[in-house]
């Protein structure tokens, strides 16, 4: 049970639309990396959308529990890039934002809320997930470049094809 039933709805709103522009943001760029042939990226993206299509419903849920009405809107436009590196780095930005948001928010509702509280420390412990894999992605493709990508798309590889890329020995 909440001490303020409204401020709890109100908290759990503005999480609410922070994962709305998750799920836009994941399947804008899981179409694009479709497009641009990268399978893999493409499904782990469209898998975190799913995820966060689940935070969103679980929100949604307990805003309704508190007697209020689940927002509808996201708290800002999606980013729409289709480069790989773009993408990835606006994707661990938007993750990074929210655990640090959400750790307000839990903080705030430890106060007035319990139960909406560990609701959100259990969504921080995916969101940490989501964001330490688009980190992961953005390290590989600084340090092994175009190398990195063309695997992504599919690409096999010799090891003299890649003993020439990583160590720079020349046939």
């Amino acid at each position: 049970m909440s001490k303020d039933p409204q401020a709890s709805v109100d908290i759990l709103n503005l999480a609410r639309s922070m994962e709305l522009v998750a799920i836009a943001q994941y399947m804008q760029h899981h179409y694009a990396l479709d497009n641009l042939m990268y399978p893999a990226f493409a499904k782990a993206v469209k898998r975190i959308a799913i995820d966060e299509m689940r935070h969103a419903e679980m929100l949604s849920e307990r805003i309704r529990e508190l007697g209020g009405v689940p927002i509808t809107a996201p708290s800002q436009a999606p980013d729409t890039a289709e480069d790989p590196m773009v993408a990835y780095a606006a994707d661990a930005d938007l993750e990074s934002d929210t655990v640090f948001k959400y750790n307000e928010y839990i903080e705030a509702l430890s106060a007035i809320d319990h139960v909406s509280a560990q609701l959100l420390k259990k969504i921080i412990v995916e969101e940490e997930g989501h964001s330490q894999y688009f980190q992961d992605v953005i390290g590989h493709i600084t340090n092994l470049g175009p190398h990195y990508l063309a695997v992504q798309a599919g690409a096999k590889f010799e090891k003299t094809d890649y003993e020439e890329f990583i160590v720079g020995k020349n046939n």
